[in-house]
């Protein structure tokens, strides 16, 4: 929680031991409001990425019974083997990526593996819900569910490096509450509302899949490319102890 304070921390650079202190309310408040073009672009893709993995985990198993009248148990197990692979994945490919184009001396380079994912993402969120082949159906869901994982694998680190030492936690935490109340409320229930006040009929489910996630996708592409310049120069100042 925001208001659980930060430990001490002991590796603040230039200050000698005697004087490590924790951070106030009032410095991470002022932190925050100057840099929040930054923190504002990064945190609304953390929001958009768990709002759109949580509308697929709670509806892809509707969508394959209501689309292809597969009974709901057995669309359950293949679906969680499924995601299950598929996310573990994504989480490893983005550590690697992230941490590949770090140590190149990119000060961008745990936004840049987001911005693929969600190239990636986007055509197979339009896609999946719309081919009228079942092994084509969750092959592209499989590629979404990846891509959503590699953009949420690298955003808590994403967040620690522009944070002074000192407000690491109190930052990355702020953003992941903000991401638990907003992106993993808002999906299945914006999907469900599109379904019976849109298309009005149940069986729309994959077309509400479709209108829900794809626009929040792309406003997290968009976050991620506008971030890019702002990030890396705020990564160097606080490499440099500024």
């Amino acid at each position: 929680m925001l208001f659980i304070r930060e430990p001490y921390r002991r590796e603040d650079g230039s200050l000698p031991l005697s004087d490590v202190r924790r951070v106030t309310y009032g410095e991470l408040l002022e932190y925050v409001w100057r840099n929040r073009f930054v923190l504002a672009s990064v945190t609304t893709s953390l929001v958009s990425a768990q709002y759109v993995i949580n509308a697929l985990l709670a509806w892809m198993p509707t969508f394959f019974t209501r689309e292809y009248h597969i009974p709901l148990r057995s669309t359950g197990l293949l679906l969680g083997l499924m995601f299950s692979v598929c996310s573990v994945t994504g989480f490893l490919l983005s550590g690697l990526l992230s941490d590949r184009l770090v140590k190149r001396g990119d000060r961008a380079g745990r936004l840049r593996p987001m911005i693929a994912a969600a190239l990636i993402l986007i055509p197979c969120l339009v896609a999946w819900p719309l081919v009228k082949s079942l092994l084509l159906s969750r092959l592209l869901l499989g590629i979404a569910i990846l891509a959503v994982s590699v953009q949420l694998g690298t955003l808590p680190t994403t967040l620690q490096e522009i944070a002074p030492n000192r407000m690491r936690g109190q930052v990355v935490t702020l953003a992941m509450l903000i991401g638990s109340l907003v992106g993993w409320g808002a999906g299945p229930t914006i999907t469900a509302l599109i379904t019976d006040y849109v298309f009005k009929n149940e069986n729309a489910i994959g077309y509400s899949l479709m209108l829900a996630t794809v626009p929040v996708a792309l406003a997290a592409l968009f976050s991620s490319l506008v971030a890019v310049r702002p990030y890396a120069k705020l990564r160097q100042r606080i490499l440099d102890g500024a």
